[in-house]
């Protein structure tokens, strides 16, 4: 669904500035009856938005609310209004930019309804609060020599984090291949979606989910510790913001990768994995492996000390035992 601005995208921004307004004066900047004000308020707490409300003061919200600005992305990206699109509701950000036959660079939304994460995992996606966003990149060489790029898009992401905070006490981690971790707590995680194109080159479909202003979350939905920037600074930042960085340093760390591949992005990795040093267990094909995490090879597996003996693992789910 299209993302168009109404009358509940202005009662947002009035209500942004956390002061309380009451209903008549929230219907005359928006031309409506305090009913429709109401029914509107009625919509935005059905799509998890804390608004406090007390009598005779009238509503506000709990938090700041930034919801993405299509024009202010395109512009702050210097790309063309078609290169960005900018949805209320989707069920997949990765989804609905890989059925689109001519793609636009950037899909985002201000929440999924069935977001993925690796191995088919649902990823929760509250209304306006973190960054859904599917990123896509044409690659001049063939998917043979892709190994590693979703680890290179763990990489840019951590370094995109480290710009938007820049005085964080502690180092975000990579947990192999592509969760981002922040004192052992999931803030991000990348789905990617790779496609050969008939010419010898391919395509990337760059999926990512940042938590950014999510301060609370049901935990029938998210099973496991979970942080966000807003928790780990103390304040909730302006998504869009968040949004120009992320894809500022994603569209340049791919391409070094686009000239250099994995190698550069391999050294790096070293001083945000996770896992180094650990005895994990790896489900690897319907089996469970453990081992002592020894890195990453040139190609991106993870490699296990398994009694002495090295092995490189390309995919599967990894827990510290």
């Amino acid at each position: 669904m299209a993302k168009n601005f109404d009358n509940r995208d202005m009662l947002v921004e009035i209500l942004s500035d956390l002061e309380f307004h009451d209903g008549s004066h929230l219907g005359q900047r928006l031309n409506m009856s305090r009913q429709g004000v109401w029914k509107i308020l009625q919509k935005i707490q059905a799509q998890g938005i804390e608004i406090e409300s007390c009598k005779g003061r009238g509503y506000r919200l709990k938090h700041p609310l930034y919801l993405l600005n299509q024009k202010k992305i395109a512009q702050g990206l210097k790309w063309l209004s078609k290169d960005v699109v900018v949805l209320d509701s989707v069920d997949s950000s990765n989804r609905y930019m890989n059925k689109i036959e001519i793609k636009p660079k950037l899909v985002l939304a201000e929440t999924q309804f069935d977001g993925q994460g690796r191995m088919g995992r649902r990823w929760y996606s509250p209304f306006a609060q973190n960054i859904y966003m599917s990123l896509h990149y044409k690659f001049q060489k063939e998917v043979s020599l892709m190994h590693g790029v979703s680890l290179a898009c763990a990489v840019a992401l951590i370094r995109a984090i480290e710009k938007i905070l820049p005085f964080l006490e502690n180092k975000p981690l990579i947990k192999w291949p592509n969760d981002i971790l922040y004192q052992n707590k999931k803030l991000a995680g990348i789905l990617i979606d790779l496609q050969a194109d008939a010419n010898g080159s391919c395509e990337v479909v760059i999926g990512i989910g940042l938590n950014v202003n999510m301060h609370t979350a049901p935990s029938a939905m998210i099973s496991y510790p979970w942080t966000s920037l807003a928790q780990i600074t103390g304040k909730d930042l302006d998504r869009n913001a968040v949004v120009l960085t992320l894809v500022e340093q994603l569209m340049a760390e791919m391409d070094i990768f686009q000239q250099q591949g994995f190698e550069p992005f391999c050294k790096a990795y070293s001083q945000y994995d996770a896992l180094q040093g650990n005895l994990v267990t790896l489900k690897h094909h319907q089996q469970a492996v453990k081992g002592i995490a020894c890195g990453i090879n040139e190609h991106g597996h993870l490699v296990l000390d398994i009694n002495g003996v090295s092995k490189a693992f390309a995919s599967g789910m990894v827990r510290n035992s």
